[in-house]
């Protein structure tokens, strides 16, 4: 620790217990509640009584720490929306460009969260979160780390190994935007990092926390075969990345935690069409119990599509997660028998948001956990060696 954060380290809350229980176990379409929306005039100015108040519920929870169950979470969160949230989490933000501005409107909108500033380097970006938000412009990310808890973390991907491990050393949580990083060391890294410091990496995959996915999420197990299009229409960000870590990754991080298996199998497809790096891929993916995914992932497409498919032995999803809509069908006493699925429709940043905020206050493992940002870096990038071999292999 260095010289001086004795007084900083006061608000920090305290590591997650290994035992406590993962949120995907919570109960099916309840992962991330509805809370009120609010507008920016609902954030609370006194920033004394804040602190103290953050002071207060930390040291409390550092007396009080216990593994808590999935109804205690939901029950939880539900009367701190009922109670109007006396509880606040001093939160940042690194990076307020194209995401980074939204996730800045959107905390301070939370009645969790009070926003003590953010870090960017662009003029332009900082002028006009100041002038929006009325927030306060950081000179470094150290000196915004003095007066946090947790950050989001929405820089290029390619700096957020460097901007995640400054938080995380000086106790900071964080939420990282998706790719986690750029490398499967640099995630490592930040995973080992956390560990040490007893901290919590959220990693924005924003898809797992869309209502019509955790809607279904209890409801695919024993998947056989997995089909996901996203498809967008050429924009210029992301550009340091390729369509695997820019969009593919949302469906890897699903495969990966809603079918639970290690992958044997990859064959795999990529052009470069717009920029340097792969612009389109098409992945099939074998799974150890046999089950397979086919993947296609586009940023150079004529419309936006974002829609994945579960088949099983019994059963069969199909869900828009634009209009955040399932339509599904059973097989039951030899009968085809329509799936009614009710989508309580919320704005998948903010119901991201929502459970970081939760996981900061509770001390529970995020749905997006760092590991689960590592395996989709890993995939994505064993993928990208797949696409390079195919094309080595190709023939006209």
């Amino acid at each position: 620790m260095h010289a001086g954060r004795a007084a900083v380290r006061e608000n920090r809350r305290q590591p997650p217990r290994e035992n406590v229980r993962h949120q995907h176990d919570r109960s099916r379409a309840k992962r991330t509640l509805e809370r009120d929306d609010r507008g920016a005039a609902a954030r609370v100015s006194h920033s004394r009584s804040l602190e103290a108040e953050s002071g207060r519920r930390a040291r409390a929870h550092r007396r009080g720490a216990r593994t808590i169950s999935g109804s205690e979470v939901l029950r939880g969160v539900r009367a701190g929306v009922e109670a109007g949230c006396d509880s606040v989490i001093r939160a940042g933000i690194v990076g307020t460009g194209s995401l980074g501005r939204h996730h800045a409107r959107i905390l301070t909108e939370m009645p969790s969260v009070q926003v003590a500033g953010f870090v960017d380097a662009s003029d332009a970006n900082a002028a006009a979160i100041e002038s929006n938000l009325k927030l306060k412009r950081y000179e470094s990310v150290a000196a915004l780390a003095k007066d946090i808890e947790c950050a989001v973390i929405a820089t290029p991907t390619t700096s957020h190994c460097e901007v995640a491990a400054e938080l995380l050393a000086a106790g900071c949580d964080v939420m990282i935007e998706k790719p986690m990083t750029a490398t499967v060391d640099e995630a490592k890294r930040l995973v080992d990092l956390a560990a040490k410091h007893g901290r919590i990496i959220q990693v924005g995959h924003s898809e797992r926390y869309n209502p019509a996915i955790t809607a279904v999420a209890d409801l695919v197990r024993g998947t056989r075969y997995f089909e996901a299009e996203r498809l967008g229409v050429f924009v210029p960000r992301s550009l340091d990345i390729d369509v695997l870590l820019d969009l593919m990754i949302h469906d890897l991080n699903l495969a990966h935690s809603l079918l639970h298996e290690e992958v044997v199998e990859i064959r795999a497809v990529g052009v470069a069409a717009l920029t340097d790096k792969v612009d389109i891929a098409n992945v099939r993916l074998a799974f150890a119990n046999g089950a397979v995914a086919n993947l296609t992932a586009s940023r150079v497409s004529q419309e936006r599509v974002k829609k994945v498919r579960f088949f099983g032995g019994d059963f069969y999803y199909s869900v828009d997660t634009n209009e955040q809509e399932v339509k599904g069908y059973r097989l039951a006493n030899g009968a085809i028998q329509p799936a009614s699925i009710n989508v309580e429709k919320k704005e998948p940043l903010r119901a991201e948001l929502d459970s970081f905020s939760h996981c900061v206050e509770t001390r529970t493992r995020p749905i997006v956990a760092g590991e689960d940002g590592l395996a989709a870096v890993e995939l994505a990038l064993r993928i990208r060696a797949a696409i390079d071999e195919s094309v080595r292999n190709f023939k006209v």
